[in-house]
């Protein structure tokens, strides 16, 4: 039973050593980085993405209601970028990818 909690307990540990690994890199980029789940709610949100849309602590929060414009549900259903041509986002204007 100690064993089991011990190996319970160093797993969650390099979880968590991982999370923080993959948080310092997509903060470290230059790009704003957005990712939504199934349901539209925001799953990385970086300092960048924040900048661009004036938006902060978007993690969870539905996708259509921070950056409608982005069409980011869309792209996931397709595969393929929903605009092909600049779109101003917050107070930056952008040519999404």
């Amino acid at each position: 039973m100690i064993e089991e909690a011990e190996v319970v307990a160093r797993i969650r540990r390099e979880e968590k050593e991982k999370t923080k690994r993959i948080e310092a890199i997509i903060n470290s980029v230059s790009e704003g980085m957005v990712a939504i789940d199934r349901n539209k709610k925001i799953t990385v949100f970086n300092k960048v993405a924040e900048d661009m849309l004036g938006v902060g602590d978007a993690i969870g929060m539905n996708v259509d209601r921070v950056a409608p414009k982005l069409g980011l549900f869309e792209v996931m259903k397709t595969g393929m970028p929903k605009y092909q041509s600049i779109q101003k986002l917050g107070r930056i204007k952008s040519l999404p990818t």
